[in-house]
């Protein structure tokens, strides 16, 4: 294997000396992410059920609105979990999560 093969996977020692407690805020994080993604699905799964968007259509609704109000709904109800992600990162205070130097590593 090559020196710049292998240098791609060596990891700093520092990052593993704060313990497990940032591994289990990303683990739990990320295990929560995908409850709170299947949360705005159902929408479009009902939606797709119950023929909602066929029947609004008919109704006279125009696509773009229809979409815009789902668009709109979505990025509303995303502000919560956002803003339960970035308490939860500040009251850890795990340097690896709210440093900017850590969030722009590569």
């Amino acid at each position: 294997m090559s020196a710049a093969f292998i240098s791609l996977f060596q990891v700093p020692s520092q990052s593993f000396s704060a313990g497990s407690m940032g591994f289990q805020v990303s683990f739990n994080l990320g295990f929560s992410m995908a409850f709170v993604s299947a949360f705005f699905i159902i929408f479009y799964v009902k939606e797709r059920v119950c023929k909602a968007k066929h029947l609004q259509i008919v109704s006279g609704v125009e696509v773009v609105p229809f979409w815009l109000s789902a668009l709109v709904w979505d990025l509303v109800f995303s502000l919560f979990p956002i803003t339960g992600v970035i308490i939860t990162f500040l009251g850890f205070q795990e340097d690896g999560f709210i440093t900017s130097s850590e969030l722009g590593k590569n």
